[in-house]
């Protein structure tokens, strides 16, 4: 969190843990083609440097997500992107497509 031109970028890193992702789920392991609705968000706040510390902005944060939704709001997960698992052999297998995927579009495009 340093300020200056050169910290103007992020990025992260991060491993699940499945086990944990299955709590309170199936229990079973997901099988390769299998998909889970997931998505990724980050929240930042305009802020400005002044004597050694960031002071927080008036107005609206900034917000930045995995799969774009359309929408600021990360309590729609029909809205969410998908995570395709796969065997051993990742490059060898193909995306799974959700057949559905037209009536999700457009039943997600029209104001609730």
């Amino acid at each position: 969190n340093c300020p200056g031109p050169a910290w103007r970028r992020w990025r992260v890193e991060m491993a699940l843990p499945i086990r944990d992702l299955l709590y309170n789920n199936s229990g079973s392991w997901p099988a390769p083609g299998q998909l889970w609705r997931i998505n990724f968000s980050r929240v930042e706040w305009r802020v400005r440097y002044v004597d050694g510390r960031y002071e927080k902005l008036p107005g609206p944060e900034d917000n930045w997500v995995w799969n774009p939704m359309g929408v600021i709001d990360m309590h729609r997960p029909e809205r969410w992107g998908y995570l395709q698992f796969a065997g051993s052999d990742v490059d060898g297998g193909r995306p799974v497509r959700d057949r559905f995927w037209p009536l999700r579009v457009g039943e997600t495009a029209c104001p609730s």
